[in-house]
């Protein structure tokens, strides 16, 4: 069983670059960085793929090159307070190369967000 984080309202982290941060749904506690590669097993979670994870709600999935601490312009919206917390859709972000240890630690205090390496292929018709 994964570790089971409490979830709270607060102001998310400084790498949100708008003006006014909005109220968000954060963690109390951050992740561990282990924690937030989806296909990796850890000490905390022993999932290895998506199935497993087996989400209440359908997540939302982003495929980026690389993640930067920008990205939490995308989660926070995603987070805001007024989206009610059972709602809450897992974020997966697909990325060719691994995250720095910084941006982890910026993406760590948002619930339900996990990154996997990887590239969206081409089309098949």
């Amino acid at each position: 069983m994964c570790a089971v984080y409490r979830i709270e309202q607060g102001y998310p982290t400084p790498a949100y670059q708008w003006f006014t941060a909005p109220v968000c749904h954060l963690l109390k506690e951050n992740k561990a960085s282990c924690c937030l590669d989806l296909f990796k097993q850890c000490e905390h979670c022993p999932h290895t793929n998506a199935l497993e994870y087996d989400f209440v709600n359908k997540p939302t999935i982003i495929s980026v090159e690389y993640i930067t601490a920008a990205i939490a312009n995308f989660i926070v919206p995603l987070r805001h307070h007024l989206r009610v917390v059972q709602e809450l859709s897992p974020i997966i972000i697909m990325t060719e190369y691994a995250p720095d240890i910084n941006v982890l630690a910026a993406i760590s205090c948002y619930p339900e967000v996990y990154f996997c390496l990887g590239k969206m292929g081409k089309s098949v018709n």
